[in-house]
């Protein structure tokens, strides 16, 4: 049976162990709780992974085979997809007949298995800027039979491109905060600092913390009674706040230092979303969007400080809605109609630099009909697209792709150049198709997208090649992606 040894040479079922938990339930405090829950939790996935092994019978001769090591193959691979997992079975990848859930697809739409050996099931991934990809299991899993976290599973791994064989990352917590629900531009789930820490915000005890490994250690860099939005990780090792204290319902803005200590760069009074987004822009500053019960608008300050300027950037620098209407820069109007908060940058959903050193942004607020494309640095001005609705966006040098609705209802995909303000439509309303996801494949000059094709009712991964300007699009059946992402 599964279980493990412990002290004096005696053997702990798995079983046991956990029965001899649910016991303590009832009488444990509520942080105690939280934890054994864990445990538990713990328990029964190894249980469930280990059964296998100790089911076979040694007097029949046959060998029990050991686990193996889980490992992953992106070779030719221009991005990855991510399905629904099905079943309670996890992958069973290597086998004949097998399949995973997570997809290497090449420069023609086609998938295939990116996991080739081992037993785990996907739950997210992230292709990160240091050219590695980062994995969450849906559930801890041992990477292999030698892995260091034997025993208690891995959560969170990086997996490096070249080799496919995965490092733990996270073994201790329950689970990791992947996306926020907000609708709201929301940095990266994992960051990094010039150091090569890793940053992201998991739960394990009585809440959420945010967490720092480097070097093979974890370091929990705040306490568990709060609640994170987002954060924003600087090279130097700073990091920025955007959330709430959990027992006093307090919004706030804070800084930690890279000695550790904490700050706070605004008290916000949180009638409305509060802070928004947290970027740096071409200027090595920190601008951030505020909608809150006295301010609404574009506000920034320097990396290290602990204090907004005193102005906003951009925005109604007081009152509620259209009060009193007070823009800055003075060369551009912010609307002040008392209904568009959202058009003065403080509702902010995606965001782009261009190599120049300029700064495009879709600003409409969560569900907004009007999500609409603004240049916000060096200066401000709107530029004129035929897409009254922009729903996906992505940022390709000088260009930007964007994919949404005409006036008239129709999707459509459009690229517009930064350089010149000009704008060329890629898929019309003859060819309609409803993008979801849309990803640029560098090595192929070639934008990669999935959606809803109207003409036949299909679910679809397409590709628009830069170099011919055509496109063609594959059905990939009828369930939709969890994820897609090109390298």
């Amino acid at each position: 049976m599964p279980g493990r040894s412990i002290s004096g040479g005696y053997f702990y079922s798995h079983q046991a162990e956990r029965s001899n938990l649910q016991g303590q339930l009832k009488s444990a405090s509520k942080r105690r709780k939280s934890k054994i829950r864990a445990q538990i939790s713990a328990l029964t996935n190894l249980i469930t992974t280990r059964s296998g092994e100790c089911s076979a019978d040694p007097r029949s001769g046959t060998p029990t085979p050991g686990p193996r090591a889980l490992q992953f193959n992106f070779s030719g691979a221009v991005g990855l997809a991510l399905n629904q997992a099905t079943g309670a079975a996890a992958l069973y990848t290597g086998q004949s007949g097998s399949q995973s859930n997570l997809k290497k697809v090449d420069d023609s739409g086609r998938q295939s298995d990116a996991v080739t050996s081992g037993t785990a099931t996907i739950s997210r991934f992230l292709i990160a800027p240091n050219d590695k990809l980062y994995v969450l299991f849906n559930g801890k899993v041992n990477l292999s039979d030698t892995s260091k976290n034997d025993g208690k599973g891995c959560l969170l791994a990086e997996v490096a491109k070249s080799t496919g064989i995965p490092s733990c990352i996270e073994a201790e917590v329950s689970s990791i905060r992947w996306t926020y629900g907000i609708g709201l531009e929301t940095n990266k789930p994992i960051q990094f600092d010039d150091q090569g820490s890793i940053n992201y915000l998991a739960y394990g005890g009585a809440g959420l913390r945010l967490r720092r490994y480097a070097n093979g250690s974890i370091t929990d860099l705040i306490n568990d009674n709060i609640d994170i939005r987002n954060f924003l990780v600087m090279g130097d090792g700073n990091v920025y706040l955007a959330g709430s204290t959990q027992n006093t319902g307090a919004a706030w803005f804070r800084r930690i230092t890279p000695a550790g200590s904490l700050q706070t760069v605004a008290s916000i009074q949180a009638c409305n979303i509060g802070v928004t987004f947290l970027r740096v822009f071409p200027d090595g500053k920190i601008y951030t969007g505020i909608d809150d019960c006295n301010r609404s608008g574009i506000y920034r300050m320097s990396n290290g400080e602990n204090q907004l300027e005193s102005s906003a950037w951009w925005g109604y620098a007081t009152g509620p809605y259209g009060s009193q209407s007070n823009p800055t820069p003075v060369d551009y109007t912010c609307p002040n109609d008392g209904t568009s908060p959202a058009q003065c940058g403080s509702y902010t959903n995606f965001l782009h630099r261009t190599p120049d050193g300029k700064i495009y942004a879709v600003a409409g607020s969560s569900g907004s009909l009007n999500k609409v494309l603004w240049r916000t640095y060096p200066s401000f001005m709107k530029p004129t697209i035929p897409l009254a609705n922009i729903s996906v966006f992505q940022g390709v040098l000088t260009n930007l792709v964007m994919a949404g609705t005409t006036s008239q209802g129709s999707n459509v995909l459009h690229l517009f150049n930064t350089s010149d303000n000009s704008s060329i439509e890629l898929i019309g309303a003859d060819n309609e198709i409803e993008i979801y996801r849309l990803n640029f494949a560098a090595s192929t000059n070639r934008i990669m997208f999935d959606g809803l094709r109207f003409s036949d009712n299909k679910y679809v991964i397409g590709q628009y090649d830069l170099n011919t300007m055509t496109f063609s699009a594959s059905q990939t059946g009828s369930t939709k992606l969890v994820d897609f992402q090109t390298f």
